[in-house]
């Protein structure tokens, strides 16, 4: 609803508290999807952190944890022997950085 709301009210004078409102429920989602697949590399089942990892990353996309989330998943995949999806991922990561240094 808060986004239906920044969208529709783009210059409504609650609209940069909407925004934060959505962004930080945006990262604790995001970061409970984090907790779990860390759960999992605990639990030594790289395959589980692969899928609860690409879910974050595709259902929170722009969260604060995307990083993190890229360097987990470029680990698993390297113990599910995946070298070249390790290097998509840590090459993802590298963008990501790359782009929000110049913001």
């Amino acid at each position: 609803h808060l986004r239906r709301f920044i969208l529709d009210f783009p210059s409504d004078e609650n609209n940069a508290a909407a925004s934060d409102m959505a962004q930080r429920a945006l990262d604790v989602l995001a970061r409970h999807e984090l907790y779990v697949a860390e759960f999992y590399e605990f639990r030594d089942d790289p395959t589980a952190v692969v899928l609860r990892v690409e879910r974050l990353l595709y259902a929170y996309s722009g969260s604060s944890v995307e990083a993190d989330a890229l360097a987990l998943l470029a680990d698993a995949y390297d113990d599910l022997d995946r070298p070249e999806d390790a290097a998509s991922a840590r090459a993802r990561r590298s963008a990501l950085a790359e782009s929000s240094t110049h913001h």
